[in-house]
């Protein structure tokens, strides 16, 4: 085990399998991780439940013991990926808006917010 004092550390978690080992793990090293939960944007029609994801998070972190925030970035990830995705599909572009989304959101707008609450590291489930 790690020589930490329980340090603060933000964990992006999805209510996936990744980010949950991610924060179960720093955990057992002993960190202190706060689960990030980030709100994408879906169009009114799409079968993408955001809301049941969200709460597959909250259930990852209640079964950890730790803090759950969530955090809205639809407004950034439609400005930001889904726009140039719709721009490049027009222009008749092969575009990757996983470059984009890491980028603006999970290194981007995820990043700062978790800054701004006082966390200095971010960690994830990805890659």
């Amino acid at each position: 085990m790690k020589t930490v004092s329980a340090q603060k550390i933000a964990v992006a978690i999805s209510g996936g399998v990744d980010s949950a080992v991610a924060a179960a793990l720093l955990q057992r090293d002993g960190y202190a991780p706060t689960a990030f939960f980030a709100r994408g944007w879906s169009p009114k029609e799409s079968r993408c439940d955001w809301a049941a994801e969200e709460r597959d998070a909250m259930r990852v972190a209640a079964a950890l013991g730790i803090p759950f925030r969530s955090i809205d970035l639809g407004e950034v990830y439609e400005r930001e990926v889904v726009g140039p995705l719709i721009d490049g599909y027009r222009q008749g572009r092969a575009v990757n808006p996983d470059v984009w989304c890491n980028k603006a959101i999970k290194v981007g707008a995820l990043l700062d917010a978790t800054r701004a609450e006082g966390f200095s590291a971010m960690a994830t489930g990805h890659y």
